[in-house]
């Protein structure tokens, strides 16, 4: 069920001959939202990314003379409770349909869009293995959460249904049950994947407890995601502060920082 579509093709300032006497070279963003989240979730950083590319661009073709820079965004909705193979599909047949024929794809997925585009990259889902050069994930469970506990002792999955209210069809086992890890070690091997985490300053903290509840007591999290099941190895990881889960989505300096890394 798609909702809402957006892209935004971006070119340098500069004044050139016409294309056919440049080499062309091109990279195309594609933005996965989370569960419980919509096309809109990531368009605060879109807007970030959006907005720093012309100079980059700029300064490439200034240092590349004979060289022309585009670059594109796509921005959809994928249902958002679904497994993890049919949320690499969805995103897979997205791509082909919106974005035929594009190669150097930068996947840059918050939460569960971050897990699933490791795992569809990976497994060469819709050939994306051949089109991606970048995944980017933000705070997302790239371990799987069976192995942290929860206050009261419940599963994961419970935990993710209560907080999100959603009947899953398949989300809260991939999240509990499927480890990224093997994913992200492939893409990091054969790709590059930049992983961005956040936490609480310290396991007790209150800073993210609900209600005076603490999700995860036992460990530094995000309010959802604990900090070590953020990454695996194979990652480039940068830590970006003492940040909830969807923070970059709502405040320019975390969006701003994230965009500049990117």
């Amino acid at each position: 069920a798609v909702v809402l579509s957006t892209q935004l093709a971006i070119s340098s300032p500069v004044q050139s001959a016409p294309d056919n006497s440049f080499q062309v070279k091109e990279f195309n963003f594609v933005f996965l939202h989370g569960a419980g989240g919509h096309a809109g979730a990531l368009q605060r950083l879109g807007d970030f990314i959006t907005a720093q590319l012309p100079a980059y661009i700029l300064e490439y073709e200034q240092a590349n003379p004979g060289t022309k820079v585009r670059a594109d965004t796509l921005q959809r909705y994928y249902p958002n409770d679904v497994d993890i193979d049919t949320w690499a599909n969805n995103i897979a047949d997205s791509i082909e349909k919106h974005f035929p024929k594009k190669k150097n794809l930068v996947l840059i997925g918050h939460s569960m869009g971050g897990k699933s585009a490791l795992y569809a990259v990976a497994k060469n889902i819709g050939s994306l293995a051949d089109k991606t050069v970048l995944v980017v994930t933000i705070n997302s469970p790239i371990k799987k959460l069976k192995d942290y506990y929860f206050t009261g002792g419940g599963s994961a999955s419970d935990y993710i249904q209560a907080q999100w209210l959603i009947l899953s069809r398949g989300l809260s086992d991939s999240v509990t049950y499927y480890d990224s890890s093997q994913d992200g070690q492939w893409v990091g091997s054969n790709k590059h994947w930049l992983a961005f985490i956040s936490a609480e300053a310290a396991p007790l903290s209150e800073q993210y407890n609900f209600a005076g509840v603490d999700p995860l007591p036992r460990d530094m999290d995000d309010g959802i995601v604990p900090i070590s099941a953020q990454y695996s190895d194979g990652a480039d990881v940068i830590y970006y502060g003492e940040h909830g889960h969807s923070d970059f989505s709502h405040m320019d300096e975390v969006a701003g920082f994230i965009a500049g890394q990117i």
